[in-house]
């Protein structure tokens, strides 16, 4: 009988599942190569994310000491303060599990809700889990404008 299905063209059930088997296989081959590509040449940017090499933070005057903004940043959340010695910018991500800090104006600190991190007005570990300091980025005054800029301290 098989002889007279191929003669007439026909597949059996089996060489279905054959084809099958065989084409699950090639596209999971596919997509498990594709995922390790991935991995090694990871993209530059991510897609959605306007990168730029810096970005307004505020005029001087209405910035008092003291102040907190939340700014993003090339992807990234960032508060910047100013204190009586200038400004600071720190990544909003708690060094310990990545959970969203905030500035606590009351006590002076930075503060993640979490696990009760605290960290200076530097971005520097005061108590809690946080293994290391806050990531922090460069602040420039040009004229009477403050701005982030690209490069990381």
């Amino acid at each position: 009988m098989k002889e007279e299905e191929k003669q007439s063209g026909r597949s059996s059930r089996r060489d279905f599942l054959d084809y099958l088997l065989s084409g699950g296989l090639v596209v999971g081959l596919v997509g498990i190569f594709a995922a390790v590509v991935r991995f090694i040449w990871p993209p530059k940017y991510v897609v959605g994310v306007q990168y730029s090499d810096r970005l307004f933070v505020g005029k001087l005057k209405d910035l008092p000491v003291g102040s907190a903004v939340r700014k993003i940043f090339n992807g990234h959340g960032i508060i910047v303060v100013r204190n009586p010695s200038g400004f600071i910018a720190v990544d909003v991500k708690c060094t310990h599990q990545k959970c969203n800090v905030h500035w606590d104006e009351k006590r002076k600190v930075f503060a993640c809700p979490c696990h009760g991190g605290l960290f200076d007005r530097f971005g520097n570990v005061i108590s809690g889990p946080p293994p290391r300091p806050l990531r922090r980025y460069p602040v420039r005054i040009l004229g009477d404008s403050v701005y982030l800029v690209n490069r990381e301290v």
